[in-house]
């Protein structure tokens, strides 16, 4: 396979300019290269109509890319000034006996009511650590996730899944050490709450119970039926 360059340029570009001064030269050489003079012609004519075409085509390129730079100004400019109306339309509409009227005449809808969060799902999957400090530390999952402005409330039995509970405190995010629990309970049950505003979502109560001798404790879902298993303390 010969690795000689080729003797036409492939590329648009290289061939436009490989063409322009070899046309001229064909048709006044044409004697001399053996050419007859009707070739000589149609060499020049075919450089002077490629380098033409190729010349306008990049001119309507840059034309192009000028129009959508034009184009893009007067969109950013028009969305400011489109969205700079509307906010005094509605300001004023919302002072107007009759919005209605006003929104009809400016030609768009009044704008929507903003949709109530959902109450905070259901907390799950609970996951308990043993802290260096004795402190213990949960974790856990809420299904379905209801958007931001949750925080959570965390409250302790020692007795049984139906409280009496303990409020221990709220956390913003799903993790909360519990550093005050009394040493020698074989089992205590935490209830998980999310709270947005004045939304309370559905408590789920967790069962830990400690082992003996594997230093292992096993977690169970009170609430929603038994879940899990065992981690290392």
């Amino acid at each position: 396979m010969s690795n000689n360059p080729p003797r036409v340029p492939r590329k648009t570009a290289e061939f436009v300019s490989w063409l322009k001064p070899r046309g001229p030269a064909w048709k006044l050489n044409n004697a001399a290269l053996g050419l007859t003079t009707l070739q000589g012609t149609n060499a020049d004519a075919a450089a002077t109509a490629i380098f033409t075409a190729y010349d306008a085509r990049l001119a309507a390129e840059q034309a192009f890319r000028a129009a959508v730079a034009t184009l893009d100004t007067a969109l950013d400019s028009a969305r400011s000034v489109t969205g700079d109306c509307m906010r005094t339309i509605d300001a004023f509409a919302s002072n107007a006996p009759d919005p209605t009227v006003i929104y009809n005449l400016a030609e768009f809808p009044a704008p929507s009511a903003p949709k109530p969060a959902p109450p905070p799902g259901l907390p799950s999957d609970l996951r308990v650590t043993l802290g260096q400090t004795g402190t213990l530390e949960l974790a856990w999952k809420i299904a379905p996730t209801t958007g931001g402005g949750v925080v959570y409330e965390v409250k302790r039995s020692l007795g049984s899944a139906t409280g009496p509970f303990e409020y221990l405190g709220v956390v913003g995010t799903r993790k909360f050490n519990d550093d005050t629990l009394p040493s020698g309970n074989a089992t205590v049950f935490y209830q998980v709450t999310g709270v947005r505003s004045t939304q309370r979502g559905p408590s789920a109560v967790f069962m830990v119970r400690f082992g003996t001798g594997e230093g292992v404790f096993s977690i169970t879902s009170v609430s929603t039926g038994e879940m899990s298993g065992k981690l290392a303390a």
